[in-house]
């Protein structure tokens, strides 16, 4: 609780002890302003130049996704990917932030799953989630979050598939080979 707020609230007590419970409700609500504001802040620039920023980046962001939304997000691989290129792992990270975003946003999905399959330097990035299906779009009326994700994947070299999942939800496929040095 901030300083001036327990004050505030101390103040307001000894003379009006039935907004005790508003007043803490009011404390509450900054509190959680103040941790959204900062996960906010990290998500600006969230791949760190280190071994294994990428993975710690992608981690926090389903950590952080299940604290926020109150919903499941779950990160698996096969094996540490470990990229030198900022670059990429910025395409990479904002094009997984995307889709957990539209996931939640469009679909309402309760569960979303982010899994990389590293195998001979191609790798497969799926984020898939339970909830309502993409709905095919013409390729001229796309929206801006899935125009966006096709630049990122072509700005790095890899394919992006968007469809709709088998037993429902989304599935968003991005493929692409490791560059040299990249592991």
């Amino acid at each position: 609780m901030l300083p001036l707020c327990a004050r505030f609230s101390k103040k307001i007590q000894s003379s009006l002890p039935e907004a005790e419970k508003d007043i803490n409700e009011i404390i509450s609500f900054i509190d959680e302003a103040i941790t959204k504001t900062k996960a906010l802040a990290r998500g600006l620039y969230p791949v760190k130049l280190e071994s294994h920023g990428f993975m710690a980046s992608v981690s926090e962001l389903c950590n952080n996704t299940e604290r926020i939304f109150g919903i499941t997000c779950k990160f698996e691989y096969n094996k540490p990917l470990l990229i030198d290129d900022n670059i990429m792992a910025t395409h990479l990270y904002r094009i997984i932030q995307e889709a957990v975003n539209n996931a939640i946003r469009h679909g309402n999905a309760k569960d979303i799953l982010i899994r990389l399959d590293n195998v001979d330097d191609t790798v497969t990035l799926t984020i898939k989630n339970n909830g309502k299906p993409f709905r095919k779009l013409k390729k001229d009326s796309q929206g801006m979050g899935i125009s966006i994700m096709r630049y990122r994947a072509t700005a790095i070299g890899a394919a992006l598939d968007i469809k709709r999942g088998v037993s429902g939800g989304t599935v968003v496929t991005c493929t692409f080979q490791l560059r040299r040095g990249s592991e």
